[in-house]
């Protein structure tokens, strides 16, 4: 059953143009960790492909703006799509200069969320870093003015900036080593494939902080989770990992460990209803609670010993499950079936964690998990006795200023 707080601040649009495309609630902490560790590993290539990432997605859902709003003017087109990205948790973005006769168009944004948590996690920055949002701007453009265009990010919030600012250019400032062709073939095969998903795909940040793209619940006097966020349209990963798949750059556990730390806050959103004394029980709660962010839904088919049988809508809930207990083997391979995905994994709850409650601390929630053994390659298991009580997201942000395994 969904969080009933969740859904009364849910607040979906009828008329979003990005409705029709799946996407689900990602952390900033997760998305600007990937982008770390795949700017240390491909280096520059990722600036292009994350540029034409978002040039594809921007041209994509301007197509339909198009369609749906023929009449409109080009500023007017531009606004409405600057809207359709705000409500998705990326920032408000509001067009600074226009004067597209001359082919003029700057853009600022004063509360991006990936700008913020990447200073925030990094610390303040030598280069610009958003070439994402670059992108989504390019690919509007370049549909409304029919002419192929790119943005330059000049300033960036994460360099110690108030704003982030985006200025049109029609000088191509990558190599071309990543074809944008195709990629929107990727988009318009994944939209084909999950067209009738039946998940829960929520398509707007909580109504009361879309303008700072922060998510704050709250229920009575306790606040559950207080980290940025937005919801990322699906094709977004589908394109960088099927590119990164295609150069034969391994992705796996960059992508265990993005799943891994939606995994753990969903654990907020769960608040330890059933204990572990339920196994059951707190499984199949769990997955509900994933199912709130969108990425697909799970269930619970046989509990044995030590083993877990279950039925998932797509490989990223089975990525996210398995990463909750990262000690845990997946012990038979995936398989299509009627549409799911069908996959056992062999958990070691039992084995390595002694216990996970929760209290409350000055109107906080925080959890108390016990580890038998602090495993070296774990993704969930390397709490530390020091930081034990500690807010569960401030156990994330520290683990990477300590630079554990991802960035040693």
């Amino acid at each position: 059953m969904r969080d009933r707080l969740l859904n009364k601040l849910i607040n979906p649009s009828p008329y979003s143009i990005t409705n029709q495309i799946p996407k689900f609630l990602t952390p900033m902490f997760s998305y600007v960790v990937l982008q770390r560790i795949l700017q240390l590993k491909i280096g520059k290539l990722y600036d292009e492909l994350s540029f034409k990432m978002g040039k594809s997605l921007g041209r994509l859902i301007t197509n339909k703006l198009v369609l749906l709003n023929k009449n409109a003017s080009s500023s007017r087109l531009i606004r409405i799509f600057l809207k359709e990205f705000e409500n998705l948790g990326f920032g408000q973005g509001l067009i600074s200069r226009l004067n597209l006769k001359v082919g003029i168009c700057m853009i600022s944004n004063a509360t991006n969320p990936i700008a913020k948590q990447y200073k925030k996690t990094f610390g303040n920055q030598k280069e610009n870093i958003d070439f994402f949002l670059a992108g989504l701007y390019a690919g509007c453009l370049s549909k409304i003015i029919a002419k192929d265009c790119f943005f330059v990010e000049k300033e960036c919030i994460s360099k110690n900036k108030n704003f982030c600012i985006f200025y049109l250019t029609f000088d191509n400032p990558f190599k071309n080593e990543v074809f944008e062709q195709e990629e929107i073939d990727n988009v318009i095969i994944w939209e084909n494939l999950y067209s009738e998903h039946k998940s829960l795909y929520p398509n707007t940040l909580i109504q009361k902080i879309i303008d700072l793209g922060q998510l704050k619940l709250k229920s009575g006097k306790l606040t559950v989770w207080n980290v940025y966020c937005a919801f990322f349209p699906m094709p977004v990963f589908l394109i960088t990992f099927g590119f990164l798949d295609k150069k034969k750059i391994g992705v796996s556990k960059e992508l265990c460990y993005m799943a891994a730390v939606q995994a753990k806050i969903a654990i907020l959103f769960q608040i330890n209803k059933f204990g572990i004394t339920n196994k059951m029980a707190t499984f199949n709660s769990l997955l509900n609670q994933l199912e709130l962010f969108g990425v697909g839904n799970g269930k619970i088919i046989k509990l044995e010993h030590k083993k877990l049988i279950a039925r998932f809508s797509n490989s990223y809930s089975l990525f996210q499950f398995k990463a909750m207990f990262k000690d845990s083997e997946l012990i038979a391979d995936i398989q299509l079936n009627g549409g799911s995905i069908l996959g056992m994994v062999q958990y070691s709850l039992g084995k390595n964690v002694k216990s996970i409650k929760h209290k409350i601390i000055n109107n906080d929630i925080y959890y108390t998990i016990g580890f038998a053994r602090d495993k070296k390659d774990s993704l969930i298991g390397r709490y530390r006795k020091e930081i034990k009580n500690k807010h569960i997201i401030g156990i994330i942000e520290e683990r990477m200023e300590h630079k554990y395994y991802l960035l040693g």
